[in-house]
């Protein structure tokens, strides 16, 4: 059975329109319709099945009535076939029945049974309703008794659709324009903020920059200038700015190094002197650097330091600035000695005595060792 769904409208709504279900509604499946519409077509895949479907004419209607092309002619044409042939018999009963009406009664009766007309006894005469053969039935299908079917663009369903969709693009439309005015002004504040932030930052690294400048002109001597210094001259000053940059020396012990390396006495003397270091904290660094690595009693490390070229004075301000706890160096001597030799106490005592500690933190010591 085919169905009154016109092909050609079914197919295009299914291809334009089918992902949100329009033709499900126009064929009269409105459920479908209603899921289409709220899974976009079934996530695409129903869409794409009923495309298939229409174009090869094997959806079916509501009623389960297949739409194929030329439905509409089908039916205009089984119309006009069965007007036709009731036209057609009614003629054909008339042409053979009308000598039959003239000649006698029973002729018109049969002429009146032919055209469907009845037939007074007493007058005689004879009414025709002129009903024709055939089927009537179809007449009335074909041609007036069935109404005229409404456009789908004029049923409620569709209305309905229409307007859910053009008020989700009015509010689209109106949620974007508000979220990109927001988004605007939102990337215009971080903006500024950002710049004020990179101005703020900008100002306090000025103004560090100034601090840091000030500070080191206060705190850094600036180097004098020395137009009659000589070309040896200068590289003895360098060369002792370097030692002194990563190693303790005396006065007298800087110059005996310059002049090993071939700089004569007075460059290694004027390089010396024209570093104007300061040889009290030369010596307490040199005392520290001893003491790192080795232990020392007072008087023996003031005189590693003379030996190395300071003054008494200022190996005398180095050890004693350097704040060592002699008892405490004493007990790593003691300990040391006993490491590589053999000791009884009172030798071990005479040799910390002999090393310059007191007799006390000799004792001391030895105690601290396991005596």
């Amino acid at each position: 059975m085919q169905s009154h769904k016109s092909y050609t409208a079914t197919l295009l709504l299914t291809i334009l329109l089918g992902w949100a279900g329009i033709h499900r509604f126009y064929i009269g499946k409105v459920g479908t319709g209603v899921l289409y519409f709220l899974t976009f077509g079934l996530f695409g895949i129903g869409w794409l099945i009923d495309i298939i479907s229409a174009a090869s004419g094997n959806l079916t209607d509501k009623a389960g009535a297949w739409i194929k092309p030329g439905n509409a002619a089908a039916s205009g044409g089984a119309g006009a076939a069965g007007y036709a042939a009731g036209q057609g018999a009614y003629t054909s009963a008339g042409a053979s029945e009308a000598p039959g009406i003239v000649g006698s009664d029973s002729g018109a009766s049969q002429a009146s049974q032919a055209v469907g007309g009845t037939t007074n006894p007493a007058t005689g005469s004879t009414t025709s309703t002129h009903t024709p053969y055939g089927p009537t039935s179809r007449v009335g299908v074909g041609a007036e008794g069935e109404s005229e079917e409404k456009p789908f663009y004029t049923r409620w369903w569709f209305i309905t659709i229409a307007v859910i969709v053009l008020l989700a693009i009015i509010s689209s439309l109106t949620g974007g324009g508000d979220d990109d005015t927001s988004t605007d002004a939102s990337t215009e504040q971080t903006q500024s903020e950002a710049s004020t932030t990179d101005s703020n930052e900008s100002d306090s690294a000025e103004s560090r920059l100034q601090e840091d400048d000030t500070a080191g002109a206060e705190g850094v001597e600036q180097e004098p200038e020395r137009p009659d210094e000589t070309v040896g001259q200068q590289n003895a000053r360098e060369s002792a700015e370097s030692y002194l940059s990563f190693s303790s020396f005396s006065r007298n012990g800087l110059i005996d190094q310059l002049e090993f390396e071939g700089f004569s006495t007075e460059e290694a003397t004027y390089g010396v002197d024209a570093v104007g270091a300061d040889w009290n904290e030369q010596a307490l660094g040199s005392a520290e650097s001893y003491l790192d690595f080795s232990a020392f009693s007072r008087s023996g490390l003031i005189d590693q330091l003379e030996f190395e070229g300071f003054t008494t004075e200022e190996a005398t301000y180095g050890v004693d600035a350097v704040g060592a706890d002699w008892n405490e160096q004493a007990a790593q001597s003691a300990q040391s000695y006993l490491e590589f030799s053999s000791f009884s106490r009172q030798g071990l005592i005479d040799q910390l005595v002999f090393e310059g500690f007191s007799q006390a933190e000799a004792e001391y010591g030895v105690d601290q060792a396991g005596f």
